[in-house]
C-alpha cells in the first residue's frame, strides 16, 4: 500500500524535508509515475490526519513534525 509505505518514509525522515524525487524512488521504487500521482497519495494521507501533519515548502518538499 502506497499511503502506508510514504507514511512509514515521512516517520523515518521526521523533521526533514523529504522531495518529490525521494518519494518517488523509496514509495514507488522507481517506477514511471508523474507529479501529480505524488501529490495525489500526500493528499489522501491528509485526508486521513490533520490538515497541518504534513508540511509543504514549495520547491522543496513535505516534511512531519510530530
Amino acid at each position: 500500500n502506497y499511503e502506508r509505505k510514504l507514511l512509514f518514509f515521512f516517520f523515518k525522515n521526521r523533521g526533514n524535508f523529504i522531495s518529490t524525487e525521494l518519494i518517488h524512488a523509496y514509495v514507488w521504487e522507481g517506477k514511471a509515475v508523474g507529479e501529480n500521482d505524488i501529490r495525489m497519495l500526500i493528499k489522501k494521507l491528509r485526508d486521513k490526519t490533520d490538515k497541518d501533519f504534513i508540511i509543504t515548502a514549495k520547491g522543496i518538499g513535505y516534511k512531519i513534525e510530530k
